[in-house]
């Protein structure tokens, strides 16, 4: 009875106590956590401080060509462009979180993915084309579909069509200051490039 007894305890020691070279490897498991969350926290940090790092040397540049007058003028000007924009860039990240969780991810993948093939960059170009105003707006829409499931080229079909196709500049600007001829034989012109880039961009990320 007393030799079970002993037995039993030393079993249940052991079950406490745990073996160390496993309590090792679950604390070097969970550095490893923390370090990979440090890692893609850097990423995000990295830019603000290389963003900081050319402010810093610009108002330098600036102090030392016409000192704190310079300066002053540049930072206001920048202050003022972050005013008349700040609203319209709220708004349009604010639209692009919401149609990401409106817009169904099997859709996008469907319709834009890498498996729709040249449908799909048809479709992004289109988009493209009639998306208005700045890149206030067509940006957020890239970067939600890259989060929705759209395959690259689709997404590269999208950005390039709206640099090149966008109807709202052709018919606002393009027409109106190159005349109608001009802008007809550019835009004639322009008209396979997103096709071509997306192409070229679904290729390079098979291969």
């Amino acid at each position: 009875m007393n030799g079970g007894g002993r037995g039993r305890s030393r079993t249940e020691g052991k079950g406490q106590c745990g073996d160390p070279d496993d309590s090792q490897g679950a604390d070097a498991g969970k550095g490893k956590g923390k370090g990979g969350t440090g890692v893609a926290s850097l990423g995000v940090d990295f830019n603000l401080l290389v963003l900081l790092a050319v402010l810093a040397v610009l108002s330098a540049v600036a102090l030392g060509r016409g000192g704190t007058e310079l300066l002053a003028d540049g930072l206001t000007g920048g202050a003022s462009l972050l005013l008349r924009f700040a609203l319209v860039i709220t708004i349009s990240f604010l639209v692009a979180g919401l149609a990401e969780k409106l817009v169904p991810r099997e859709w996008v993948e469907a319709a834009l993915g890498d498996e729709a093939g040249l449908r799909g960059i048809l479709l992004a170009t289109a988009a493209g084309a009639i998306t208005p105003a700045g890149p206030f707006v067509s940006m957020p829409i890239a970067a939600t579909m890259l989060r929705s499931g759209a395959g690259s080229g689709a997404v590269v079909a999208f950005v390039t069509s709206w640099s090149v196709l966008a109807l709202h500049r052709f018919v606002a600007w393009e027409v109106p200051i190159l005349g109608l001829r001009f802008a007809l034989i550019r835009y004639a012109a322009s008209l396979l490039l997103p096709v071509i880039a997306g192409l070229l961009v679904r290729a390079l990320s098979r291969s």
